[in-house]
Formats: structure tokens, sequence, C-alpha cells
């Protein structure tokens, strides 16, 4: 491996990339940001619940229905609906629309497909949260493109958003089906309460705080800098 640094996007890559390269290699983390922005729409006055991602077998939408399946069970009178949206991958949609239908959630979850930049800010905006239930997330910028349109998100232990828990803005929980269906109690009991907006509040100060790009495209530069000019960083301090 001859690069003189590795670049991860979160502390999670960063523990791969340690185990994967030589020691002595220079390692630094700096996320993706986002230039979304929030309108002026009440978190509490919808009951859309997205996922939003590849309709792949490592993002575990199979738990995501089943977890569906029993919170409607034990929750009748939740409003809630969900909506999947992305592309398909290696047929994965065909099994999970049948796997839909054997748990009689035709009318509960809408399968989107793809949708571009200008529709998905759109879906953000409406939503009241999005699930990221994946078996594996080295990121994940699904997470902070919610959040910066004030949408909570529920995320599964495999991804490296702790953070979300840590600042009242969603989830940070196990990914099995269990795990994930209290979560979707939570969403609905924090919708009927009012909780959620207050969520979404600190869902955008999370993102203005660590996720805009002017202050990303500013670290990863002197970070860059390090590399080539590590006597210009030095006279800098």
């Amino acid at each position: 491996y001859s690069a003189d640094a590795i670049h991860s996007m979160s502390n999670l890559e960063e523990s791969w990339n340690t185990s994967l390269f030589p020691k002595g290699k220079r390692l630094f983390t700096v996320p993706l940001g986002t230039d979304e922005r929030k309108g002026d729409f009440t978190k509490s006055e919808s009951n859309v619940i997205l996922f939003v991602g590849r309709i792949s077998k490592v993002k575990a939408i199979d738990d995501f229905l089943h977890a569906i399946e029993r919170h409607c069970a034990e929750c009748p009178f939740s409003d809630l609906s969900f909506r999947i949206i992305g592309p398909d991958e290696r047929n994965c949609l065909r099994s999970l629309k049948k796997i839909c239908s054997s748990m009689n959630l035709d009318k509960k979850v809408e399968f989107c497909g793809y949708m571009d930049k200008s529709r998905l800010s759109s879906e953000y905006e409406k939503a009241l949260a999005l699930v990221l239930p994946s078996k594996s997330e080295n990121f994940g910028s699904v997470v902070i493109e919610a959040l910066s349109h004030g949408t909570v998100v529920v995320a599964s232990k495999n991804t490296p958003w702790e953070v979300l828990s840590q600042r009242k803005c969603g989830w940070h929980v196990d990914g099995d089906v269990a795990s994930l269906k209290n979560a979707l109690d939570d969403i609905w009991q924090a919708k009927n309460s009012g909780a959620i907006d207050d969520m979404q509040a600190d869902a955008v100060k999370l993102v203005d705080e660590f996720f805009r790009w002017p202050g990303i495209v500013e670290e990863v530069y002197r970070n860059y800098l390090q590399i080539v000019k590590p006597e210009q960083i030095a006279n800098e301090k």
C-alpha cells in the first residue's frame, strides 16, 4: 500500500482501516457533509417513515418490514405509513414485495423506486422519520440528509450513528426486529406527544454543528496539507 494517508468518514470506518492497513499509515477521519436545509414543515403533522438506500440484502429491509408488521399488530391505532425509496439491486425488490404481501402490509408500505435529489429532498422534508436498519455502513449519508431537514433517524448499531441517541435526535438501536419495532413505537409516541418537534430542532442543530460543507472542506484541506506541506501547518500553530 503506497498511500501516504487513509481518509475515513467515521470512527467505525477508521477502526476497520486501522486493522486493514499497515502500521505507520496516517489515518484521519472527516465525515461527509450536506447543503440541504429544512423548510417550514412541522413534523408532528406527518405520519410517513422513510427508508432510503439501495434495495439490497445488506440494508436489512426485510427486518424493517417484520418490525412494521409487529408495530401494526401491537399498535392497531397507529397511523404510520412507510415509503421504501431506492433502486433495486440483484432483484431483491421482488422478495421484499412478497414478504410485504404475506404480512398484509400492502396498504401500509409503498415501494417508490429511485428518486433524484430534488424529489428526495421533498420526501425528507415531509417525513416524520428515517430508518436505516443496515447490517453494515461505513457512514450512511442518508442520515445527514434526513437530519438536515429536521427528520429524526433510527439507525442500527451496525452504523456509526451513536450520536443520534446522545443528541436526542433519533435512536441508535440493535438491528434486530424487536429493537426496530420498539423504535417505531417510540416514534409514534413522540409524534402524538409533540416531542418530535423538539427532536427535529436538535437534528438541525447537530447538522449545523458538524456536517456543513464549509467546515468539512476546511478540515479535509488541513489534513491534506499535513501530508504534502507539513511545514505550513507547523508555522500556522
